[in-house]
């Protein structure tokens, strides 16, 4: 950087971040005060022409009804137009928007900014591939200012390419050279690893762990994923000050919520949905901000930032689609219209793009640069840059040194496994075992380490939050609730069905509370949750909307032979006791409550809506499992209704497979046959003709029917009013057993296997963590003929 010595004050440079820090190191070491300001190219363009900011955003979004990520692109292509008229649709388009956008005011232009640039040195440093339209700005710059342009001249150097047939291998290779530098006195922050996509972070985070040595990786993710933003979306409210208050009780101070709200704020001036789609764009362009550290290893761009004759580079991936970039005909101004505004063709910018690689490869003193031929799912090719810039390819090989004793015991394991399971057995297997003899191999110990009680209790900060899933859980499986409802690392995966389910609550909710428009607010649930279909996904829906549309129709229909006029939707019900030291609230939402005040009692019955397939057990409500619409029972009995009197309780399934052919009803009946309502009911005929007029012979239960003699059939599900209680009173004894046994931190793996069927691990999420074993699993019976409901037990 002799270019420093010759600097004076009043000096603009024009540089990238990476240069910036560089000569500020430079800077530093001579001690010297300059009157210096750094800008990066794209400052200079949008000081010397026009920039936009949130309003012209959103003039777009509201004024072409377009998504904002829409929006942004339009604007990004607008400093390529000019005042004069365009052949091209899309550039006479967007000449439309900018001329729009003028009009509004809404175009900002630094007036000062060419005053500022009098009388001061312009210095473009190490910008020797300009664009055509950055050649243009800087050539009306040199014009009227003192511009000055340094490109630094590098010696070549002649490299080596190692190839490798796996990822794996590759990573290992990369890591066994670092560990060489670091152990001959390398400055670990010399080190620089290049060139990795997404394919790469993965193993490398693990890698690095295993060998001990911190790496910073510019994996980006954004905070769109995060639960603070998905509560800040679930909890959205248009006086945005609720919701941020509600996030800071919640998440106290959290660096993504400083992030959420400087978004926030930065739409102040807007109002309805169009503010929330603008907030949500910018969410999901807002990274979780990286672990920095003071020494380690760093992830460069091999095109921008600055290498020394001091550093180490390691390019990895150097495979064919990968290096040099590839450039498709995908911009917004396309090929075939960019002769208009006099931008480079995709060929050309492929060309530049591989000059630079080329350039900038040759000029690294240090280099070690790697390509694989397969990772786990894909084959590679190597890059043809190898054969243009004439590398010396080498086989890659192992070191003879081990620097990981933790990926030696891994690498053993593996060879091992394949040595027993398939009879191929690896190279380094006999140097491993006879390195490792007393490894641990095959000796895993899947049980549950148990937590101090009172540690326990600490973490949870003495509140314990259940629920119906999460007593199910720890019923099926005590480790399964520690991972799912404690650690929880139980990952929710939205899927198109899911996502139906959730659509039909939600109509269903708002029909009976607000009698809306169905088509109407399937409409607003989708942009209202910023959901975007697919043709296939939408043809389904339409087909769906149709059903939806029959289930309201045929629950109205129902509707007329119940006296239970009153109706609540979505519930929630919470019931709180104290169990030693600990607050237990017990919470759920019963979606459909019917009920009628008659003189001194309320007449209540519970309807829960399925779209999967679900039974009601009564014979297992004693092992804590089947308890869904028990637990309603109980939560209800426990609410601020007054005097209950239960009529039933009951599962409707509104989401059905196509109906089979059946010779004793049409189409039509069975599709509404499906529709009744599944469960039990009051055995008190006064209760329940209130319910169901037509109880005798019901049009709206499924399998309640009276013989003559005024018995029920065995089908109807009847229960009297005593054994109605004595079900409330199991599940308040099987919550507070649970409850203690949780509070007590017992987690152990316990799958519940029934008539020699396990139903715990059939779809459970962490088999591939608990390794459970035939000694782990527990036999249960059910209570077939229900004596714990009998009157006289207590």
């Amino acid at each position: 950087m002799n270019f420093l010595n010759d600097i004076k004050n009043k000096t603009i440079i024009i540089t990238n971040d990476s240069n910036k820090r560089k000569i500020l190191e430079e800077l530093n070491k001579k001690q010297e005060l300059l009157d210096i300001k750094f800008m990066t190219m794209e400052d200079l363009i949008t000081n010397l022409t026009e920039s936009y900011d949130e309003k012209s955003i959103y003039y777009i979004v509201k004024e072409y009804n377009v998504k904002p990520e829409i929006a942004k692109v339009y604007l990004n292509n607008l400093k390529y137009i000019e005042e004069k008229d365009y052949k091209s649709s899309k550039l006479k388009f967007l000449k439309k928007i900018k001329d729009k956008l003028k009009e509004n005011n809404l175009i900002i232009k630094n007036e000062l900014f060419k005053e500022e640039l009098k009388d001061k040195d312009i210095i473009l440093y190490e910008y020797k591939y300009l664009s055509n339209y950055e050649t243009k700005i800087i050539n009306k710059l040199k014009d009227k200012y003192n511009v000055k342009e340094i490109k630094v001249k590098k010696e070549k150097h002649s490299q080596s390419v190692y190839k490798f047939e796996t990822q794996t291998e590759e990573v290992t290779f990369v890591l066994d050279k670092i560990s060489y530098l670091l152990t001959n006195n390398v400055d670990i922050n010399n080190i620089k690893i290049a060139n990795l996509d997404n394919s790469y972070y993965k193993i490398l985070k693990r890698m690095f762990k295993l060998y001990h040595i911190p790496i910073e990786l510019n994996d980006k993710s954004s905070i769109i994923g995060t639960t603070i933003v998905k509560d800040f979306i679930n909890n959205y409210n248009d006086d945005l000050s609720i919701t941020i208050d509600y996030l800071k009780e919640k998440y106290k101070e959290n660096d993504i919520l400083k992030k959420i709200v400087n978004i926030c704020n930065k739409y102040y001036f807007i109002e309805g949905n169009i503010k929330k789609e603008l907030i949500i764009s910018d969410i999901r362009n807002t990274n979780i901000k990286q672990e920095k550290y003071k020494n380690s290893i760093k992830e460069i761009n091999i095109l921008t930032d600055v290498i020394t004759d001091d550093d180490y580079v390691f390019i990895l991936n150097f495979n064919e689609g990968v290096i040099p970039k590839t450039y498709k005909d995908e911009d917004y101004i396309t090929d075939n219209i960019k002769d208009e505004v006099g931008l480079e063709k995709t060929n050309i910018l492929q060309q530049i793009e591989k000059e630079k690689t080329k350039e900038r490869i040759s000029s690294i003193k240090n280099c070690y640069i790697t390509y694989k031929l397969f990772d786990n799912h894909t084959k590679y090719y190597p890059s043809n840059l190898i054969k243009e810039m004439n590398l010396e390819e080498k086989e890659g090989e192992k070191e003879k040194i081990s620097y990981s004793k933790d990926n030696d015991e891994i690498n053993l394991a593996i060879g091992l496994d394949e040595y027993i399971k398939y009879g191929t057995k690896d190279k380094d297997l006999d140097l491993l075992l006879n390195t490792y003899q007393n490894n641990d191999y095959n000796s895993y110990d899947n049980r549950y380490k148990k937590i101090d009680k009172e540690t326990f209790k600490k973490s949870i900060d003495n509140k314990l939050t259940l629920s119906y899933s999460s007593l199910d859980n720890y019923s099926k499986c005590k480790f399964k609730f520690f991972l799912s409802n404690i650690l929880k690392i139980d990952i929710f995966d939205e899927t198109y069905y899911t996502f139906i389910g959730s659509l039909f609550h939600y109509i269903l909710e708002k029909y009976y509370k607000e009698s809306i428009d169905i088509d109407e607010y399937i409409e607003k649930y989708l942009k209202d949750n910023n959901i975007e279909l697919n043709s296939k996904e939408n043809f389904f829906l339409n087909k769906l909307t149709k059903e939806l549309h029959f289930i309201i129709d045929t629950i109205d229909e129902q509707m007329k032979y119940t006296k239970l006029n009153g109706i609540l939707t979505e519930k929630r019900i919470t019931k709180e006791f104290k169990f030693e030291d600990v607050t237990i609230t017990f919470k759920g939402f019963i979606d459909k409550v019917l009920y009628k005040e008659d003189q001194d009692k309320t007449l209540v019955a519970l309807i829960d809506y399925k779209t999967g397939s679900q039974d009601i057990d009564l014979s297992l409500v004693p092992q804590g499992l089947s308890l869904q619409l028990p637990i309603y029972l109980y939560l209800a009995s426990n609410s601020d209704i007054k005097n209950i009197s239960f009529a039933g309780f009951y599962l409707q399934k509104i989401l059905h497979n196509e109906i089979t052919k059946s010779d004793k009803k049409t189409y039509l009946e069975q599709k509404k046959d499906n529709l009744k309502l599944m469960g039990y009911s009051s055995a008190d005929e006064d209760i329940l003709k209130e319910l169901d007029i037509s109880y005798k012979d019901s049009n709206v239960i499924k399998g309640l029917k009276q013989k003559e003699n005024k018995e029920f059939y065995q089908t109807s599900k009847v229960l009297t009013t005593k054994e109605i209680e004595n079900l409330i009173n199991e599940i308040d004894k099987v919550i507070k057993e649970k409850s203690k046994e949780i509070l007590n931190a017992d987690f152990s793996i316990n799958p519940k296997i029934i008539n020699k069927e396990n139903i715990s691990c059939r779809y459970c999420k962490f088999k591939d963590i608990c390794f459970v074993k035939e000694k782990d699993k527990i036999e249960i019976e059910k209570d077939i003929d229900l004596d714990y409901l009998k009157e006289e037990i207590k």
